[in-house]
């Protein structure tokens, strides 16, 4: 089969060669910190953190009650990705991330756990608070994204 023009085929042995090796913001070179990916990874958690209050806002005109728990579960959330964005700029082997996703996986049920026992919240607006920051995450993700490869951004990824 005929490559395309530009086309780039993901072969096995252009892989071990690294030819494929994304040289992108969050590539973690030893000796040295990038702080735009730093920046760039805490500005999902800003993003996070927006929404998580403006929907606790929305919420809260309704009632003060529902406002609190869609904070709560904002929070519940939002901790474990700020520690995780914490955690993933630090300079560590792979085998690391994998074991710090594994606690912030751990840390969101404890902190879910935590707040439906002791502040016994509104189900349905916890859980928008919860959904609303999962939601935000992608998005920030998709906008960060799509400003590293927009019109003028250096190439990144296949070379």
């Amino acid at each position: 089969m005929a490559e395309a023009p530009g086309e780039r085929r993901f072969t096995r042995d252009a892989c071990r060669k690294g030819g494929l090796i994304d040289r992108s913001a969050f590539a973690v070179y030893p000796g040295r910190r990038d702080k735009t990916a730093e920046k760039s990874v805490y500005s999902i958690i800003g993003y996070q953190g927006a929404a998580v209050l403006l929907v606790a806002a929305g919420l809260g005109l309704w009632s003060s009650w529902f406002g609190a728990s869609a904070l709560a579960g904002g929070i519940a959330v939002l901790m474990p990705n700020a520690f995780f964005a914490w955690a993933s700029t630090r300079r560590k082997p792979g085998g690391w991330l994998l074991v710090q996703g594994v606690v912030k996986f751990l840390f969101v049920i404890v902190l879910m756990a935590m707040a439906f026992r002791t502040l016994e919240p509104e189900p349905v607006a916890f859980f928008s608070g919860v959904i609303t920051t999962l939601v935000a995450h992608g998005i920030g993700s998709w906008r960060l994204y799509r400003t590293a490869s927009g019109p003028g951004a250096p190439r990144q990824g296949v070379r």
